[in-house]
C-alpha cells in the first residue's frame, strides 16, 4: 500500500507540474533581396601628356647623309664602302 500511496502522489505532481516555456519564436523581419554590387574604387587620375614632335625640324636629305657620314667616320670606317659602283 505504501508503494501504492508513492505512485499516486507521483502522479498528481507530475500532472500539477508546470510544463516548461516555450521560447517565442522569432521572425526575421523580411527585407527585399539586393544584387551585389562592385566596390566603388577611386578614380585614377593620370597626368595628361602632350606628346613631342619627334623632329623639331624639317630634315633634309643634305642632313641625312651627313648625319651618316659623321656616324660611319665616328666607327673608323670608311664611306666609300656603302656607296654602289
Amino acid at each position: 500500500m505504501k508503494y501504492v500511496k508513492k505512485f499516486e502522489s507521483f502522479i498528481q505532481e507530475s500532472s500539477v507540474m508546470a510544463s516548461p516555456k516555450e521560447a517565442p519564436v522569432i521572425v526575421p523581419p523580411i527585407t527585399e533581396p539586393k544584387r551585389p554590387t562592385r566596390p566603388e574604387t577611386e578614380k585614377i587620375e593620370r597626368p595628361s601628356v602632350d606628346p613631342e614632335p619627334k623632329a623639331e625640324k624639317e630634315v633634309t636629305e643634305l642632313d641625312v647623309v651627313k648625319r651618316f657620314i659623321a656616324e660611319v667616320n665616328a666607327k673608323g670606317e670608311s664611306v666609300k664602302k656603302y656607296l654602289n659602283k
